[in-house]
């Protein structure tokens, strides 16, 4: 995005990670609109190095794929959550 540019955040969301895992501590993956047009950030925590940047016109598609950008990350803590209960049912036994 060029500064220049008015931008209006959409929505944004801090994603929490395994530095070990995944590289990084954390993301923010934001929709913004930016004149006549939407675009997807991703943004590493910490360095603020840019991973993803996606233009279009349409915010149904910027749309999909700020949600499709959310999914891993939320299987991902669905799957912790279960794995915490299913390890706390172990030392109850």
């Amino acid at each position: 995005m060029r500064i220049a540019e008015e931008h209006e955040s959409i929505e944004a969301v801090f994603v929490e990670m395994d530095p070990v895992q995944d590289g990084f501590s954390g993301v923010l993956i934001e929709l913004v609109a930016v004149g006549q047009s939407y675009a997807v950030v991703e943004t590493a925590a910490g360095t603020g190095n840019r991973l993803l940047r996606f233009r279009s016109r349409s915010q149904a598609l910027a749309r999909s794929l700020f949600e499709a950008e959310l999914r891993p990350a939320l299987a991902r803590s669905v799957e912790e959550q279960r794995c915490t209960r299913e390890m706390g049912q172990h030392t109850d036994d």
